[in-house]
């Protein structure tokens, strides 16, 4: 594997669904700001938490990583009033202000959705650290959180097709959103 890759590592992702409201979702993105000589991914992240002291937004677990989710009541119908946006646990309001934050979601997504798998990078020492299982789902122990069902989808989380997958659908439903907003 290779050591980093275009400013994102570590990337993992998850989608949880209330068996009771199959429509009812959330999707999680994680991953690992860095700078290197494809992308200057953490330092647009340190910009985005200076630009916003309004918010206490950074990732409490681990500085350099973002946790991107999104929760929406109906999966097949998105948009502002049935939908949410939340980074490192925090919920976005979808207004003026928070649009570079916005911005910087819909980057983050689109770079993973559009990465290469071979591209890839995740260190086992962190897949094997408690930063993992506490930065997927902010304030949520993983492991905890699926009991035996986490040796079950662990593999999934960190597939670099997963995290595409996921990434992109992300990326689509935050354009969604952002539709709605600017109808």
């Amino acid at each position: 594997m290779k050591v980093s890759f275009t400013g994102l590592k570590n990337a993992a992702t998850i989608c949880i669904r209330n068996p009771l409201y199959p429509r009812r979702s959330m999707y999680t993105l994680s991953a690992e700001m860095t700078n290197d000589a494809d992308g200057n991914d953490l330092s647009k992240y340190n910009d985005l938490l200076l630009k916003n002291p309004e918010y206490d937004i950074s990732n409490k677990v681990n500085k350099n990583f973002v946790n991107f989710a999104f929760v929406a009541d109906d999966i097949e119908h998105v948009g502002i009033d049935n939908s949410a946006i939340y980074l490192n646990g925090n919920l976005i309001p979808v207004n003026d202000t928070n649009l570079g934050i916005f911005t910087f979601l819909a980057s983050m997504s689109r770079k993973l959705a559009g990465k290469n798998v071979k591209n890839f990078t995740l260190d086992r020492n962190y897949f094997l650290s408690d930063t993992f299982d506490n930065v997927v789902i902010p304030g949520h122990n993983l492991a905890e959180m699926l009991g035996e069902d986490y040796s079950k989808v662990v593999n999934y989380m960190i597939s670099p097709l997963e995290v595409k997958n996921n990434s992109n659908i992300m990326n689509n439903n935050l354009q969604k959103i952002m539709v709605d907003y600017f109808a």
